[in-house]
């Protein structure tokens, strides 16, 4: 015989099931790291963790490549490119009085204003990185 209880518990554990699905989705490599491919520039990083590319990157007129509105990013180039086109913005911003912003491993070329920028941050890290 079925309860009240047990009928309502079904759906409540598909909803969870799904909810967390949709929030981990499948750019979450095996590791923890976020992977950033083509398909997702131009990216709006507002949540702490550590991006890494899969590929080279081009980026859109009008917009910046990667914007950071968070603390604590680690963006990893991967060994690749993250290169701008005509009347493209910046390769990668950080909003000012950032703090603990880290982009290594790779290139960031041709933007139309900067490679990267990031005003009045803190504690950034730029290491073996070609601009």
């Amino acid at each position: 015989m079925t309860t009240k209880t047990d009928i309502f518990s079904i759906p409540t554990i598909l909803t969870v099931t799904i909810t967390l699905f949709i929030l981990i989705g499948t750019a979450i490599a095996d590791d923890g790291k976020t992977e950033v491919s083509q398909s997702m520039i131009p990216l709006s990083i507002s949540t702490p963790g550590h991006y890494i590319l899969t590929e080279n990157l081009t980026g859109t007129p009008e917009t910046n490549g990667i914007t950071i509105s968070t603390n604590n990013v680690t963006i990893d180039l991967n060994g690749f490119s993250l290169t701008g086109v005509e009347n493209s913005l910046s390769g990668i911003v950080a909003v000012s009085n950032s703090i603990n912003i880290k982009v290594i491993n790779g290139t960031v070329k041709n933007w139309g204003l900067d490679g990267i920028n990031m005003p009045f941050s803190r504690n950034c890290l730029l290491k073996s990185v070609t601009i």
